[in-house]
């Protein structure tokens, strides 16, 4: 652009992209709205292309994609001119096609989930040999928020689980356990804390789960009869406002699920030599 980018703008060209915007779409209407405020409203093309320091052809790529996004309006003048819509209308556009877009992958999911289980199969022994088919991986690493929050509610489910958790991960394991429809069948928690005491905000408890207290630290773990899984998180930011402080919280990052009987029985083993130096605070 032809003059650096101030704090605000790259803070605003950074949350449009969130909504579905190119960094160049978001480039492009940051610099028209800044434009505007100036009170010029209309701005030819060419012009448009020596403010950004974009190619003349890249430049009315973007202003055609924006004016298709609702977000540019034209003045079929000679030569064309243009024009940003305003911030209100411009976020309502955008949170609209995020809206619709959601809806439609949604009605879409049982046919996705269909299509993929009448999938005819495919015979491998012949390329492979028998011997590479009969390899399994018992262990799955899963990246992402969303992933890891299926495969937690996938294990909770109905199950009979054992759960170590920390200061890291109390607030994540609580919230799950709350907010799930399907309990799990019965849970034992051990919370490892450097604290004297569990906060008062996790001392959420059901009928089907005894809560521990123990002094120390300790990994991030589940287990039920066959599977076990250990939870690893990250430290994450966010602004509530465009300018304000941010706030730092702990999230989900990686979790590593190994599907193995025997495993599971070590790591119950593991759980039982804790749970010998915990105290027990609520529950049945």
């Amino acid at each position: 652009m032809s003059e650096p980018y101030d704090e605000r703008a790259s803070a605003v060209l950074n949350l449009l992209t969130q909504f579905g915007l190119s960094k160049d779409e978001a480039a492009f209407f940051v610099l028209l709205s800044r434009v505007n405020k100036k009170q010029t409203s209309w701005l030819k093309g060419s012009d448009i292309s020596k403010l950004s320091r974009k190619g003349r052809v890249r430049t009315y790529q973007i202003l055609q994609r924006l004016s298709a996004l609702g977000l540019v309006n034209v003045n079929l003048s000679r030569p064309k001119k243009y024009s940003t819509v305003s911030p209100q209308v411009a976020l309502r556009r955008l949170l609209s096609m995020q809206e619709s877009k959601l809806t439609e992958l949604s009605h879409l999911e049982s046919e996705a989930i269909e299509s993929l289980r009448d999938l005819n199969p495919i015979s491998v022994e012949s390329i492979l040999g028998k011997e590479e088919v009969k390899t399994k991986s018992m262990v799955s690493l899963l990246q992402g928020l969303a992933n890891i929050q299926i495969a937690l509610r996938e294990l909770l489910v109905g199950s009979e689980v054992s759960i170590a958790i920390n200061e890291e991960s109390a607030e994540h394991i609580f919230t799950m356990l709350s907010f799930i429809s399907e309990k799990p069948k019965s849970a034992r928690i051990i919370f490892s804390t450097s604290k004297k005491s569990i906060p008062k905000q996790y001392s959420f408890l059901s009928k089907d789960v005894e809560l521990f207290w123990r002094s120390g630290s300790s990994p991030t773990f589940l287990v039920t009869k066959d599977t076990s899984m250990f939870l690893f998180y990250s430290k994450s930011s966010v602004r509530k406002k465009l300018l304000s402080p941010e706030t730092t919280f702990n999230t989900a990052s990686q979790l590593m699920l190994i599907e193995s009987e025997t495993y599971a029985n070590q790591m119950k083993n593991i759980f039982e030599l804790v749970l010998k130096s915990s105290s027990k605070v609520g529950g049945k």
